[in-house]
């Protein structure tokens, strides 16, 4: 069945479902009459309408194996009808009770038909909430602190040295609690601000500075923070197309959430629904927050109107369901079974990162890689070196990431990058600068053309012959002047060490196959002396 007759399915049948109420008179007699015996004499209206839900019911319930309707209703009417406890007092809890009793249909679509009623009349005041309501992060929400978390190692590794990426994580999280607490003790809810914060985590790992220091800084990590989030945000096209079919007086959007309503309104991709959001309202303002109640309560007070005149719609069990339930505002819990299963995912493959269990992303960016093609028009040959560049192409991006982040350490601005492979290096540094991955100062780039053999001098590790090697492989006849002038060295230095072993400077030989070369490299004084110059 096509989603878009699901979805009138599913209205139509929740429309009607609102419509129908069973007379509180006597209601087991009214039940059996209409849905077992079917008499005329009870109003044809209703038999109309019960047999129109029966037939939208039947046909949107249908997931894969046929389901008797019919069957299910009678036998579920009478066993309800017999029931003593709890008789069935509406067409309504009848046949959302008897959705739920049929195995053939999916707790997805019991949501739903509930949301369908949900979103049915009139109130004055509705507040939706933000995450995983009407929007989504293509990440878990905790790797936008641990990346905050690597930014500020970077920034301030003079001073946090000591301490990983994941331990500043830990810090910002055990600093958000202690915060939290403060607030519960001066009669608030434990919530806290991102910029509070970052300056208190500054100044643990950073003490004895300025107060604007602090301020400053909190205010720059705050805002990288959100630059971030505005990268992985994405609208959930279906908790904003049920926020667009509510009808209220007024819109606003209620989260508990660590960013205040001016951080949020810059940061949400809402273009859909902004026009009808009267207002933002963040527990990082009002220190308030859904899981106590005291936000609903907050908003009462401010709009003026009684819990009845409230309804609330959000995808936590307790905040945005249960306790809004329980002091009379009309909520409903939101799901969106597409986003369930990549949400489940994420959670998972976070708790490994923080775990360390292996590489979590591993399935993913291998799904991202394939998902790259092979441009047409390729040869064979250029087909198979453009699948190995994909393939490797992880280690080049990392490799560059890690050098911007040593540069960064150390101050430097530019990154000189030598030919030949260089070439290939820097073109990946300036497709990193054009992403703005980097959320410092840019890195500049610079290409200096040079030879392999001016550039051995500084790769070798030690005055060694299988190191020295190297070189003979790239060069296999060398003089042992223009050995020396590779690693740095005036020849006219060695003249003597040389002459003491009848060799002839100039002359080109495989260096390491002859027996008096072998010799002068064993000359521990000869050694000790190349070490010495070649620093």
């Amino acid at each position: 069945m096509r989603t878009k007759s699901l979805d009138k399915s599913v209205k139509d049948f929740a429309k009607i479902l609102s419509d129908i109420t069973i007379s509180k008179q006597n209601p087991n007699t009214k039940i059996e009459k209409l849905y077992l015996d079917k008499q005329i004499d009870a109003d044809p209206r209703l038999v109309k309408k019960y047999n129109y839900v029966k037939a939208t019911h039947s046909d949107f319930l249908k997931t894969g194996d046929k389901l008797s309707f019919n069957g299910s209703l009678t036998r579920f009417a009478k066993y309800q009808v017999k029931r003593a406890v709890s008789p069935v007092r509406s067409f309504k809890s009848f046949v959302l009770n008897l959705i739920q009793s049929t195995v053939s249909v999916s707790k997805n679509l019991i949501s739903r038909v509930k949301l369908e009623l949900f979103i049915l009349g009139n109130t004055k005041l509705f507040s939706s909430d933000i995450f995983d309501t009407l929007v989504r992060r293509e990440v878990h929400p905790d790797e936008i602190k641990l990346r905050s978390s690597w930014m500020m190692k970077l920034k301030f590794n003079n001073y946090a040295k000591r301490l990983s990426v994941l331990e500043l994580f830990e810090l910002r999280r055990s600093v958000e609690s202690k915060i939290g607490a403060e607030n519960v003790a001066q009669g608030k809810d434990h919530e806290y601000e991102l910029e509070q914060v970052f300056e208190q985590v500054l100044r643990i790992i950073t003490p004895d500075r300025s107060k604007l220091f602090y301020q400053d800084n909190a205010r720059q990590l705050a805002e990288w923070e959100m630059q971030h989030e505005m990268k992985v945000l994405y609208p959930d096209r279906f908790g904003q197309s049920v926020f667009k079919r509510i009808k209220a007086e007024t819109k606003i959007l209620l989260s508990d959430f660590y960013m205040t309503k001016e951080a949020l309104n810059k940061i949400l991709p809402l273009k859909d629904i902004r026009s009808e959001i009267k207002q933002i309202v963040s527990s990082a303002d009002t220190r308030l927050n859904k899981i106590s109640g005291r936000a609903y309560d907050h908003l009462h007070r401010r709009f003026k109107v009684n819990p009845s005149e409230h309804k609330h719609l959000g995808d936590n069990k307790w905040s945005d369901f249960e306790k809004p339930a329980s002091i009379g505002i009309k909520s409903a819990l939101f799901i969106n079974p597409k986003e369930e299963e990549k949400r489940a995912a994420l959670n998972e493959a976070f708790s490994q990162r923080l775990n360390k269990e292996g590489f979590p992303y591993k399935e993913e960016m291998e799904s991202l890689l394939n998902e790259i093609k092979v441009p047409e028009g390729y040869s064979k040959e250029e087909s198979e070196l453009f699948k190995l560049g994909t393939k490797y192409s992880p280690i080049y991006f990392f490799y560059v990431l890690q050098l911007w982040e040593t540069a960064y350490k150390l101050g430097i601005e530019t990154i000189h990058y030598f030919t030949r492979e260089g070439i290939f290096f820097k073109k990946i540094h300036d497709q990193f600068a054009k992403q703005s991955f980097f959320p410092f100062k840019e890195i500049k780039s610079d290409l200096i053309e040079v030879s392999r053999m001016s550039t051995f001098a500084a790769s070798v590790g030690s005055v060694e012959f299988y190191e020295l090697k190297r070189i003979w492989n790239q060069y296999k006849y060398q003089s042992i002047n223009s050995f020396l002038v590779t690693l740095g060295i005036d020849p006219a230095l060695f003249a003597e060490d040389i002459q003491k072993f009848k060799i002839d400077p100039e002359k080109e030989v495989e260096i390491w196959k002859v027996a008096k070369y072998q010799d002068l490299f064993a000359d521990k004084n000869f050694v000790e002396k190349i070490a010495r110059y070649a620093q």
